[in-house]
């Protein structure tokens, strides 16, 4: 988890994290799946207000295209290939289940 620290892209990480949590059920994971799936599906609580924010659906467009990219079940790692192997959420979560 060290290698988060140093420099990799984290808005690739981020994205690449968001494909892959809408291709799995982290849920099962238990609580710490739970948090992830509430932290990065972009569509979790919206609300009627985002609605009416001009700009919501501009700034929101790379996260959702993450969520489309992992319901659609494409590689997530070779979309967001920013981010090197060992460093999408799915992997981090393995490595926390297992500690």
């Amino acid at each position: 988890m060290s290698s988060w620290r140093k420099g990799f892209n984290g808005f690739e990480c981020v994205l690449r994290a968001i494909c892959e949590v809408a291709q799995n059920t982290v849920e099962e994971e238990g609580l710490v799946g739970e948090i992830i799936h509430i932290l990065l599906k972009p569509d979790y609580g919206r609300s009627p207000f985002d609605e009416k924010d001009p700009d919501w659906e501009e700034n929101m467009a790379p996260y959702t295209d993450a969520a489309t990219a992992g319901r659609q079940m494409f590689n997530c790692a070779y979309v967001y290939n920013g981010c090197p192997e060992g460093q999408g959420i799915m992997e981090l979560i393995s490595i926390l289940r297992d500690e």
